[in-house]
């Protein structure tokens, strides 16, 4: 399935250090071509770090990836909303945490998000 454009919000309450996985629909690979989806996430060795990764393609089927970040000074114990997206228009992908926007990335403006 291809996404011009994509948008995923919750709600979460952080209890744990780890990887802590908000939305998983990210598939990895060692060769970023082969990379595809988006992901929600906090990773077990930085677990203060939220990340919002995107793969998106090209209509050769050239991949980028990217990252927007939020750093928390301690991410447990408190609710918080977060809000991630893409516009295939403009190729920004944005994240929000708690109605701020707190990072910015930009692909190459017509990609599209593949899953």
């Amino acid at each position: 399935m291809n996404y011009d454009e994509i948008s995923v919000s919750a709600w979460f309450n952080k209890n744990r250090s780890g990887t802590n996985v908000i939305f998983g629909g990210f598939r990895y690979n060692a060769n970023v071509q082969l990379q595809e989806g988006f992901d929600l996430y906090f990773q077990s060795a930085t677990p203060n770090r939220l990340r919002f990764a995107v793969a998106t393609r090209n209509a050769s089927g050239t991949r980028t990836v990217k990252e927007a970040i939020k750093d928390f000074t301690d991410s447990n114990g408190s609710w918080y909303h977060v809000v991630g997206t893409y516009n295939k228009a403009t190729g920004e992908q944005k994240l929000y945490v708690d109605g701020q926007l707190v990072n910015t990335q930009t692909h190459p403006s017509g990609n599209i998000v593949r899953h």
